[in-house]
């Protein structure tokens, strides 16, 4: 007697989601979002990986949308100037309600 056992079918990989966020004073730049489960949504805030540490910004494309923008775009290229690609970098959580108020107090100041 043989019993044949199935094997449990593997679940599908699921992809980073690919964001853009905005910076206070119209930077903007594009990261991943590593938990697909749970995506990011226009204007949300978030705390992202930067140069120097940690930065507050909110999300202002998402999807395809961003990441077709982010596959051409230049953030910081004069006009003419050949476009080198950057890393992209991880937005690492949600910003907390007291991070958000306090961007928005310094916004104000």
């Amino acid at each position: 007697m043989t019993i044949e056992i199935e094997a449990p079918e593997a679940e599908p990989a699921v992809e980073a989601q690919t964001v853009e966020v905005h910076f206070k004073g119209n930077r903007r730049s594009f990261f991943t979002w590593a938990q697909p489960e749970e995506p990011l949504r226009l204007r949300e805030a978030v705390i992202v990986e930067a140069a120097r540490g940690l930065d507050f910004g909110r999300v202002s494309k998402t999807g395809s949308h961003a990441a077709k923008a982010s596959a051409g775009a230049c953030t910081s290229c004069s006009v003419g100037a050949k476009h080198v690609a950057e890393p992209i970098r991880k937005a690492v959580r949600r910003a907390s309600p007291a991070e958000i108020a306090t961007a928005n107090q310094l916004r104000r100041d």
